[in-house]
């Protein structure tokens, strides 16, 4: 009998040892990633590091060179792409920029149209690196202006969060006096959108079926 009872505490020690191990294992990885997280949120917070910006544009494509052998593009196959961000919204729409060159097979069918709310300059939304870029992928980049009179009739007095009652929200109501004539059709991208497929056969589609 004292040898089983022996066996038995020493089986219910290792357990507890164990236990205790496994406890501390768990705590260490909670810290880890809590530590991990947290370092991740800063620097995409409060530090400026985001994989979107401005500055990371060049490691996004090293070869800032014009694509070769591109063929004149054919105005039947263009897609005509519309954004307007204000100051809060320029990394998202940055974003949005790249996601839809990076995943688009024929880039260069592209024109991105920007729409700049009046006195917005243009260096203000599109960085000389980022512009560079965009023109090495084959895009055709244009700016618009617009004067925050042109939208009043659309914007809502009553809205009290500033967000939802910026011009940008609005100027897609007057997009066809604000493009050219010879624009059939365009697709408004919202600047938070991220886009993972080629986007020229779903405009082609809707606008086919317009």
């Amino acid at each position: 009998v004292p040898m089983i009872e022996k066996e038995l505490n020493k089986g219910e020690g290792e357990k507890r040892r164990n236990y205790c191990l496994c406890s501390s294992k768990t705590i260490v990885s909670a810290v880890a990633a809590f530590t991990i997280l947290s370092l991740f949120f800063f620097f995409f917070t409060y530090a400026d590091f985001n994989p979107f910006t401005q500055e990371t544009c060049a490691i996004v494509s090293s070869d800032i060179s014009p694509p070769k052998n591109i063929s004149p593009s054919n105005r039947d196959s263009e897609a005509h792409v519309v954004y307007a961000a204000d100051q809060n919204q320029l990394r998202a729409m940055r974003a949005s920029i790249i996601s839809l060159l990076t995943n688009t097979k024929s880039p260069h069918h592209i024109h991105l149209h920007l729409m700049l709310v009046h006195p917005t300059k243009e260096s203000d939304i599109i960085s000389p690196t980022l512009r560079q870029w965009i023109l090495s992928k084959g895009a055709n980049l244009h700016f618009h202006s617009y004067d925050k009179k042109d939208v009043m009739q659309y914007m809502n007095p009553h809205i009290m969060r500033q967000r939802l009652n910026n011009p940008d929200n609005f100027v897609r109501f007057i997009l066809a006096e604000k493009l050219p004539h010879d624009v059939g059709g365009c697709l408004w991208l919202d600047a938070d959108t991220i886009v993972n497929g080629d986007v020229l056969p779903f405009f082609r589609e809707r606008i086919e079926a317009a």
